[in-house]
């Protein structure tokens, strides 16, 4: 949690020197009491990293003004899925959808990854999930309350290849820890392996595999997973 407070103090700060607003020290007095002397050492960091053209991404709860820009950057993902082999032939009808984008940002579950002012990144993190998660038997047993479910965790094509989907999924378990929860579920299309793989590599294990029917679509296989014991 710590590092992911520094990473994005480390990029406000950057942006801020870009845009030449304010001083970074002022800026980032305002954001966490740090020491001075602290403080010098991460804006020299940022600096640094920044002139070596590292990428920075950070991540925060949207807000209504985001909606729009949010919209777009969905409607995008979704045009980006649908030419997948493992996507069945048809539109999936956007996921999410605005009713979803909306009641998430109003219910702060909606988070979203920024890079140079552009949302380049999101994810949904609640406690609501499909009917077929109801028949899946999972590892654990706990209260409804007590597990947090996954949706739409995604990064634009142009900005892979940069960790940024590890660094949402490690956001995600550390909100979760944050707010006492127990469990993380989530679930992937089968045969959308990178993704699958990603979660497995942190500590997520294979529960099974069940077949949705979508009105627009045919059959769909998700393969489902869960983080246990993250609280």
């Amino acid at each position: 949690m710590v590092m992911n407070r520094l990473k994005g103090m480390e990029f406000s700060c950057i942006n801020m020197i870009k845009l030449q607003r304010e001083s970074p020290l002022h800026y980032i007095e305002k954001l966490c009491k740090i020491e001075k002397g602290k403080l010098i050492w991460l804006i020299n960091l940022g600096l640094k990293m920044y002139l070596k053209g590292v990428s920075y991404m950070y991540i925060r709860c949207a807000e209504n003004k985001d909606f729009v820009e949010l919209k777009i950057f969905y409607d995008r993902m979704c045009e980006v899925l649908n030419g997948k082999d493992f996507l069945p032939d048809g539109d999936k009808g956007g996921f999410p959808d605005e009713q979803m984008i909306k009641d998430s940002i109003n219910q702060h579950n909606q988070f979203i990854g920024i890079e140079n002012n552009q949302i380049v990144a999101a994810y949904i993190m609640n406690h609501e999930c499909d009917e077929a998660y109801r028949s899946v038997r999972w590892s654990v047993e706990v209260k409804d309350s007590e597990i947090m479910v996954i949706h739409a965790l995604l990064v634009l094509p142009e900005y892979g290849g940069r960790g940024y989907s590890k660094q949402l999924v490690q956001h995600a378990i550390n909100t979760a820890r944050k707010n006492k929860q127990k469990v993380i579920c989530l679930d992937c299309i089968e045969g959308n392996e990178i993704p699958q793989k990603m979660y497995v590599s942190f500590g997520f294990k294979y529960i099974n595999t069940v077949e949705i029917t979508y009105v627009d679509i045919s059959a769909v296989s998700y393969t489902h997973l869960t983080l246990p014991t993250i609280a």
